[in-house]
């Protein structure tokens, strides 16, 4: 019988060594998952998405940073809204910030996509916790 993972994700960072971490933690915390991918920036992810969906077989959760040159992670949200709900079904988006900027955390609460805003490096029990109530 053949195992399915539970998720893939898609790392939208700037930063090559915030998207490292991640990847890391991932791996050490995350008991079922398939594939990494990542992208630099909003405009990046929304290709990849458009390009790759059919290949998802399973869920897909993008660890989404808010600050990034190019298209940030707001901006992202309000381009992502635009896609097929068909596409939107298999995506759960967990925000990450550095910022603890009322005005950001206030906007990721509010969003209805943002299952949760982590602040940056993520803790791991906390993305692993978003996971198990997805």
């Amino acid at each position: 019988m053949e195992h399915k993972t539970s998720f893939d994700f898609l790392i939208v960072d700037d930063s090559e060594i915030d998207r490292m971490i991640s990847k890391t933690h991932i791996k050490f915390t995350v008991n079922d998952f398939g594939e990494i991918h990542e992208a630099e920036n909003g405009l990046q992810a929304l290709a990849w998405i458009k390009s790759n969906f059919k290949d998802i077989k399973q869920r897909l959760v993008i660890l989404l940073d808010i600050s990034m040159p190019t298209m940030d992670g707001f901006e992202f949200l309000e381009n992502y809204d635009k896609l097929d709900n068909g596409v939107k079904e298999k995506i759960k988006i967990i925000m990450l910030s550095s910022s603890v900027a009322q005005n950001d955390i206030q906007r990721a609460n509010e969003n209805k996509y943002v299952e949760k805003l982590l602040t940056k490096p993520f803790p791991s029990d906390k993305v692993k916790g978003v996971l198990e109530r997805l």
